[in-house]
């Protein structure tokens, strides 16, 4: 099978800095072209740079730098800004590559205006292709940070329907209720998946932080952003009895906007001994994080699947979550989540309670962790990807 990925940017150094963005969303899409690549035919479009084609171990990079200077003279002159600019030189590429590469279908890991140029192109050619929503921010989300995007969603999702993958069954239910019209069966949930190796190599993270040895350690990973929701952890945590407060680290791995509001909250709070914020955590130092934690607490207002909590189930930490979060299907068990039943303060605090006095068993949650393999993601893809071409030819041969 030919497969023509197609995403803004990725997680792959090798690609150079300005194509490498190290975000969940960017390292997922990556780990699944590599994984796809190890067993079909893959090419890899990206829209954030200009370049040639290149070929790496398991896929082929497109060539982006193909306009001819007369062709962007006229963009030029027609486009009102670089952005606009940038797009019809995308779009003229993405034609080039579905003419030269025939691929026998398209995937694309974004909704975004160059990925909606590019899927009428798609259709201009009469050319199967599949999108997947890697995040849904919904209509009245709670957070701001992303009215650019929830105007992309708009137009999207309210122009003719196209097959879809979400990484969530939450992610699913939610777009659903967002935009009723929209037909469920073209929508098909295929859970994220991880390829994350233990190396077995760490430091130790109570010594660097100078943590106690008593007290048990809370992980939080990603983005310090409205949208992570970073700060309820502080309000949530200042509710719990003392003697349980006094005996957690809440362990905070990431940079972001919020980041000094953060530590300003922490310290207005009186928290600084109980909340550590680390800044950025290189990816090869994070073992050291997950090997000494003993849980993971996700307090998101919106994450379709977590790559850093299947890496930290990896190790077998238990999940802190809210109930309405959009990975509560795939990781309902008592066993593997403490889930807050109702978005406060109060009923966070009480999760991490429960958190807190139950003895979690490690080796079920390591076992759990493999539903979310990268292998089965990509068993995922490739069988709907079979799907969606029998269709494609069932729907030509009437």
């Amino acid at each position: 099978m030919k497969i023509l990925q197609v995403a803004w940017h990725v997680d792959n150094k090798k690609l150079g800095a300005l194509a490498f963005s190290y975000t969940g969303g960017s390292i997922v899409i990556n780990n699944l072209i590599e994984s796809l690549g190890k067993r079909e035919d893959v090419y890899l479009f990206l829209g954030i740079v200009e370049m040639p084609s290149v070929s790496l171990d398991d896929f082929v990079v497109v060539q982006t730098d193909n306009v001819p200077e007369k062709l962007v003279e006229q963009y030029r002159q027609d486009a009102q800004d670089y952005k606009e600019l940038r797009l019809k030189c995308r779009t003229y590429s993405f034609e080039k590559a579905l003419q030269e590469i025939q691929p026998d279908i398209v995937n694309f890991h974004d909704i975004g205006q160059m990925a909606q140029r590019c899927i009428e192109i798609c259709k201009q050619y009469d050319m199967p292709f599949v999108v997947t929503n890697h995040l849904f921010i919904g209509k009245n989300p709670g957070f701001t940070g992303y009215e650019d995007s929830q105007k992309i969603e708009e137009r999207f999702f309210n122009n003719t329907p196209v097959e879809l993958i979400t990484v969530s069954i939450g992610q699913k239910n939610k777009i659903i209720k967002n935009y009723p019209h929209y037909p469920e069966h073209m929508i098909q949930p295929i859970p994220n998946g991880t390829d994350y190796v233990d190396k077995k190599k760490y430091f130790s993270i109570r010594e660097k932080h100078n943590i106690n040895e008593c007290k048990k350690i809370l992980l939080s990973s990603g983005s310090v952003i409205e949208r992570k929701n970073h700060a309820q952890i502080v309000s949530s945590l200042n509710l719990l009895p003392e003697e349980i407060k006094n005996n957690i680290v809440i362990v905070i791995c990431g940079k972001g906007k919020e980041l000094e509001n953060l530590r300003n909250l922490i310290a207005d709070n009186g928290m600084s001994l109980h909340v550590i914020l680390t800044g950025v955590v290189e990816p090869e130092d994070m073992p050291s994080y997950y090997a000494e934690a003993n849980g993971y607490v996700m307090p998101s207002k919106a994450e379709g699947l977590s790559i850093s909590a299947l890496e930290a189930m990896t190790f077998g930490l238990p999940i802190i979550l809210f109930y309405d979060s959009e990975c509560i299907e795939e990781l309902r068990d008592d066993n593997i989540v403490s889930i807050a039943d109702e978005r406060t303060d109060l009923s966070f605090a009480d999760a991490i309670e429960a958190w807190f006095k139950k003895a979690w068993d490690k080796k079920y949650i390591q076992l759990f962790s493999k539903r979310f393999t990268m292998e089965r993601m990509t068993d995922g893809y490739l069988a709907h990807y079979r799907r969606l071409l029998e269709s494609s030819d069932a729907g030509k041969s009437h």
